[in-house]
Parts: structure tokens; C-alpha cells; sequence
């Protein structure tokens, strides 16, 4: 085993020029964002944007479609339940309204046999 050391040495104190480019993604490479308009290309099999053009994975596509459609699912759910409840409040609220002018007729009759007794009173 040897200890040998490997020194660099620049013509000049300028570390090396790397030329680097960056290119655009092809269609190919990106992924797209875009929910809504995809067309199907039944002859190649292939999934595109009509919004970018980029191609998009199948399976992809079908899972968002599919979790999109469970959210719709609970989120329908949730409404009915919230709209049955909603419907039970009314409910009680129209009974307990009833109840009321049941117990407002109630007490306009006994004020007026109250006032019919005063003036019975007052007559004699």
C-alpha cells in the first residue's frame, strides 16, 4: 500500500469551463397537470393533454379519475346526511312553532273569559 497523493494542476488559477445545457422536456418526459381534457389515441394506445400535449400515463390518469370519483361519493354522502338532519331540525322546529300557538290560543281564551268576568263584575 502506498501513499501517493494525485495534485492537479491548471495551466492557469481558473478552475475548468464545464459546459452545461439545460433543454426543455419533451412531451414525453414532463407530467402534466392538467385534469380535464385528454385525448385517447386508440391506434398508438396513448393518453394526451389538450391543454400542453404532453403524453400522460394511463394509469395515472385512471387513479385521479378514480379518486376524484370516491370524493364525489363522499362528499354526496355527507350531503344527504347533513340534509337529514337539516331536516329533522325543521321538524322540531315546526312542532315546537305549533306548540306555541297552541299555547298562545290558550292563554288569548283565558284572557278573554278573564275580561268577561271583570265586566261581568263591573255590570253588577
Amino acid at each position: 500500500m502506498s501513499d501517493n497523493v494525485i495534485t492537479l494542476k491548471f495551466s492557469n488559477d481558473k478552475p475548468p469551463n464545464i459546459s452545461t445545457s439545460v433543454t426543455p422536456k419533451t412531451p414525453e418526459q414532463s407530467r402534466c397537470k392538467h385534469n380535464t381534457a385528454i385525448t385517447v389515441d386508440e391506434q398508438y394506445r396513448v393518453l394526451t393533454c389538450d391543454h400542453c400535449g404532453c403524453n400522460v400515463d394511463a394509469f395515472d390518469y385512471v387513479l385521479a379519475r378514480a379518486c376524484d370519483g370516491e370524493y364525489v361519493v363522499r362528499k354526496i354522502m355527507k350531503l344527504h346526511k347533513q340534509r337529514d338532519e337539516l331536516r329533522a331540525a325543521c321538524d322540531a322546529l315546526l312542532r315546537e312553532e305549533k306548540n306555541t300557538k297552541v299555547r298562545l290560543r290558550g292563554a288569548k281564551t283565558q284572557l278573554q273569559f278573564l275580561e268577561n268576568d271583570i265586566k261581568r263584575i263591573q255590570s253588577q
